[in-house]
């Protein structure tokens, strides 16, 4: 090697330090996307991994919508949203929460058949389990391993629960109904760890 010739790391060691160097740290990543093409085309991804939004508004649901950013989302959150076109191009999420009423959660909710059982973690209105759910809606639940309830919470939810396989943590934000409790205490989610 000359003098003047500068050393260089292979490029999968040199992506693997940018990716630590820009892993949780939003500002450093968008700084880090300006060091060079190679560089930006590997942290992109990670600007749209987890995205949260009281609203989404047309610019920010044209962008889920867009073939090149939705498949590299994978856990947002949102109070409202066109959830059928968004779930449909952001197919890779593994984490949801849908923030609002039962009426756009219960949407959400038939949404998911379009996540293809990717999805472990999801919060949402606990109104949406008020009627059972379908075998089909279960089917979509199926990898669910976090399940977070606000707001009202039917007792038909605890059978709900004992229908998820993978089911390994529950949470009640903001409602307590004692039959919910003991029925969970009583019966168990299969492979419960945690109970908030």
């Amino acid at each position: 090697m000359a003098e003047t010739e500068e050393p260089r790391l292979p490029p999968e060691l040199e992506r693997v330090i940018f990716e630590f160097a820009a892993w949780g740290d939003r500002r450093a990543t968008l700084k880090l996307l300006l060091v060079a093409r190679r560089v930006h085309v590997w942290l992109e991804p990670l600007v749209h991994r987890v995205l949260i939004f009281e609203d989404l508004d047309d610019a920010v649901v044209a962008r889920l919508l867009n073939p090149k950013y939705g498949p590299w989302v994978q856990a947002l959150a949102s109070n409202h949203g066109p959830w059928e076109q968004i779930l449909g191009s952001c197919s890779n999420i593994t984490d949801l929460c849908i923030w609002s009423g039962s009426d756009d959660a219960q949407t959400g909710l038939q949404a998911l058949r379009l996540l293809k059982g990717n999805l472990r973690r999801l919060s949402l209105n606990g109104a949406t389990f008020e009627a059972p759910l379908e075998a089909a809606q279960l089917d979509w639940l199926r990898c669910l391993t976090h399940l977070e309830m606000f707001g009202f919470a039917p007792a038909e939810v605890v059978n709900t629960l004992g229908e998820l396989p993978c089911l390994t943590h529950f949470a009640l934000y903001e409602c307590y109904i004692e039959t919910i409790v003991s029925g969970v205490l009583k019966h168990g989610v299969r492979n419960s760890k945690n109970v908030l």
